[in-house]
């Protein structure tokens, strides 16, 4: 793929349309639905440690543009602008509640809103952190091809390959991501979907 060919594969896509509003009306009503579940994940949060229920991180999202991605709070004294890095997979920080959302994934139902609002879509590659986009940029030139559509709360590389945390697994990544960029249907996303319930239960690549 080049940035050109895929501009020229997204515009001639019909159905990517149609997957916006599927976002919102299911985001919207998921948000409605779980709303009393994320209040109590709320509360367990601030009663088991310190500090705001959500955490706030910078994100590239469509188009390379930044943006505010919402998640609950896993870690204890967990700091908004603190160096960007990739997660340890047994990191002392995290929270006895905070394991537990992070291997169910519920941490990142506050994104709904990023959805809503249009920054995120339900399904789509994961968005970066932006410090960590230079980083990764220059060693892996391409990357920035996946910022062609919007970042999903789930995704391809999600549901087949787990967390990356290094420099050769995020290339695999993005091999992932590419090819859901030249291939995103609705079977895709419904797949994806379903994969991604499994994962739920599973707790495949939880970080």
């Amino acid at each position: 793929l080049s940035f050109r060919k895929s501009q020229q594969v997204l515009r001639k896509n019909g159905y990517l349309p149609i997957k916006r509003l599927i976002d919102m009306l299911f985001s919207v009503c998921l948000l409605i639905f779980l709303m009393p579940f994320m209040t109590l994940v709320a509360i367990l949060i601030r009663l088991e440690s310190p500090g705001r229920a959500l955490f706030l991180q910078q994100r590239v999202g469509l188009d390379g543009r930044s943006f505010t991605i919402y998640k609950f709070r896993t870690m204890r004294n967990a700091d908004d602008g603190s160096k960007a890095k990739f997660a340890d997979k047994h990191d002392a920080r995290v929270t006895k509640i905070g394991k537990v959302l992070r291997k169910a994934r519920i941490d990142e139902l506050p994104q709904l809103w990023n959805v809503i609002i249009g920054e995120m879509s339900l399904i789509g590659p994961r968005p970066e952190q932006v410090d960590l986009m230079y980083v990764i940029e220059n060693e892996i030139p391409l990357f920035s091809l996946r910022h062609s559509i919007r970042p999903g709360i789930t995704g391809w590389a999600q549901v087949r390959q787990g967390y990356a945390d290094d420099i050769s697994t995020t290339r695999e990544k993005l091999a992932h991501d590419l090819w859901y960029v030249s291939n995103v249907s609705i079977l895709v996303d419904i797949s994806i979907a379903i994969r991604t319930l499994q994962v739920v239960f599973n707790g495949f690549g939880s970080r």
